[in-house]
């Protein structure tokens, strides 16, 4: 009497159920010839595979994170730039209602307004140039400048004390400037 081994069910599923058909006994290399066969291999993934995976989405992730302070950054500097504009346009509209006599005296540097005007939000500070080569009609131009968020200066005025000190004229055009620069002109009425 010969002893038939029977494998488990769980087995056949494993290995492949055509292996044990019409067999008396099944052998480790066919079972091992059919689960590494080519067939099998393609459903599962290599180790390179599974690296290079990997790797690519590292890639896009450090991008992503990088677009995003980038973005974050310049949305800022949007917001602040949008305030800064606002000001200078506010102190615009405050030296156009003004009695025309009284702008050059009042405005300039020792008058009573003054020839600066700080910002609140961001830490900043707004200077006023006066150009009064022709008397009837004034040239004012308003700068300014402000720390963001990141402890960044934007414009010349390092110190944001509203005067052009040694080594802040980057450009040598003897006059402070930055990305809000707004100029009008005022004629006497």
């Amino acid at each position: 009497m010969c002893c038939k081994v029977e494998a488990p069910k769980w087995f056949k599923k494993i290995a492949g159920c055509n292996i044990f058909r019409n067999e008396k006994s099944f052998s480790s290399k066919r079972l091992l010839d059919s689960y590494f066969s080519p067939k099998r291999r393609l459903n599962a993934f290599t180790l390179v595979e599974v690296l290079v995976v990997v790797g690519i989405l590292t890639v896009v992730i450090v991008g992503m994170l990088n677009l995003f302070v980038y973005t974050s950054a310049t949305a800022s500097l949007a917001g602040n730039k949008t305030t800064a504009v606002a000001a200078a346009q506010s102190k615009m509209e405050e030296i156009r209602s003004h009695d025309y006599d009284l702008i050059l005296t009042d405005y300039v540097s020792g008058g009573t307004l003054g020839d600066t005007f700080l910002l609140n939000s961001p830490n900043g500070i707004g200077t006023i140039y006066i150009d009064s080569t022709d008397p009837d009609l004034l040239e004012i131009r308003i700068v300014v400048c402000w720390e963001d968020k990141h402890d960044r200066i934007i414009g010349e005025d390092i110190n944001l004390n509203g005067i052009l000190d040694i080594g802040e004229d980057l450009d040598l055009s003897g006059e402070i400037d930055s990305i809000v620069n707004l100029v009008m002109l005022n004629a006497r009425k």
